[in-house]
């Protein structure tokens, strides 16, 4: 089972083109499976408890974009070419959801 680490990274690096990263690479992120998210999606469908939910890997599946890379790198079989950009004004260091309702009041959790 492969996660959603970033939508642009996996078909960069299959096409052997370089992944570029904004900043130093250090920047967070949560991963999340698809799988988890159709789990997700079914137990709101399920339960009918309106209301905004964050669905995320959470903080126990979270990397940086650099271990991202790595991960890529080990999946495909093929080491990415990293080209490193000036950080972008705004963008997030640290961006891992708070899953909490949503285990709570839909019984979900990643897995």
């Amino acid at each position: 089972m492969l996660p959603a680490l970033d939508e642009f990274f996996y078909p960069t690096a299959l096409l052997e083109r370089p992944v570029r990263i904004f900043g130093n690479g250090k920047q967070v992120r949560d991963i999340l499976y698809v799988t988890d998210a159709v789990r997700a999606f079914h137990a709101f469908y399920e339960r009918g408890k309106p209301g905004i939910y964050n669905i995320g890997g959470g903080p126990d599946y979270s990397m940086s974009l650099l271990e991202c890379v790595e991960y890529i790198g080990k999946i495909t079989g093929k080491e990415p070419v990293v080209e490193f950009e000036k950080e972008r004004l705004g963008d997030l260091l640290y961006f891992v959801c708070n899953t909490a309702k949503a285990e709570k009041e839909l019984q979900w959790r990643p897995s």
